[in-house]
């Protein structure tokens, strides 16, 4: 018989971001006009990560492509972007049960910025998306 699914009513996972990861140490930017867009992670964070199937981080009416899905749990469901703003980004997160949760999270990179700069973190500017 089929093992019956558990209906989660929680989910503890949270949306979290920043301008570099462990994998791969440095900030990339790219001075564009007057601003500067930074590279940055958004993946999630929490003790419900194995319970995930896929993420899906709805980006900015701005970007040319909103979307940005992730399946890869050894990364923390991470997603890279380009950006030099900040914006609501909405995660509708899928279990593997098939529930899916939606997690509101405020994306602004300014202060992970300088906590990287304090850190020491390499910076490279790089300019392609």
């Amino acid at each position: 018989p089929a093992t019956p699914t558990v209906s989660l009513t929680t989910l503890n996972v949270e949306v979290a971001s920043d301008v570099y990861s462990e994998k791969d140490r440095q900030v990339l930017y790219c001075p564009r006009g007057n601003y500067m867009v930074v590279r940055n992670r958004i993946y999630l964070t929490g003790t419900d990560i194995d319970k995930i199937e896929q993420v899906e981080y709805l980006l900015h009416p701005s970007f040319s492509n909103r979307e940005a899905v992730s399946r890869d749990p050894t990364n923390d469901f991470e997603a890279w972007i380009w950006s030099w703003g900040g914006f609501p980004i909405t995660a509708t997160i899928t279990t593997k049960s098939g529930q899916v949760f939606e997690k509101e999270f405020d994306f602004s990179f300014k202060t992970k910025f300088e906590e990287a700069q304090d850190k020491g973190i390499p910076q490279a500017m790089r300019c392609e998306e």
